[in-house]
């Protein structure tokens, strides 16, 4: 009995010792963890933005709106006009509010702004088109009977 009594405070020091051990190494593999993380967030952010300063023109499915959407207001608070000549950008587009784009359709082109961007339900039905234009920007490209074409567009002045 004597015997264990004189080895319990040597086992509780190594006991101490090993949890402070585990304690450092549990810390410096979260500040390892916390720095890859942050190293990735910001290559997600500069890959990000290289995109969309990048993207100056392209090619993309568009399609149409006009007469259930007239006088409504868009996502960016104007009233949505199906005779000007406009369109709505998807969310995943290199295209901002305010842009002009050149839409070109063979020899036929048009320019539009963007004063809209369409709806998530939109985009998850139809996750190809890219580019809604106004019935005006349709009707000038002759796409009005088939109402979806695959164009080029080209930023012509960004915001």
């Amino acid at each position: 009995m004597q015997y264990l009594k004189a080895l319990l405070p040597r086992f509780l020091q190594g006991l101490v010792l090993v949890a402070m051990m585990g304690l450092l190494v549990w810390y410096s593999m979260y500040r390892l963890e916390q720095e890859y993380k942050a190293e990735d967030e910001a290559a997600v952010r500069n890959d990000t933005l290289a995109y969309f300063m990048a993207a100056d023109s392209g090619y993309c499915e568009m399609s149409y709106y006009s007469e259930p959407e007239h006088g409504r207001p868009t996502a960016f608070n104007e009233t949505f006009d199906s005779l000007a000549m406009t369109c709505a950008m998807d969310f995943n587009t290199p295209i901002f509010y305010n842009d002009l784009l050149e839409i070109s359709s063979g020899a036929v082109r048009c320019t539009v702004r963007v004063n809209d961007r369409m709806s998530p339900e939109t985009c998850l039905k139809f996750p190809d088109r890219d580019l809604d234009l106004s019935q005006a920007a349709a009707a000038k490209l002759g796409m009005l009977t088939e109402g979806i074409r695959h164009m080029k567009w080209r930023k012509v002045k960004c915001r």
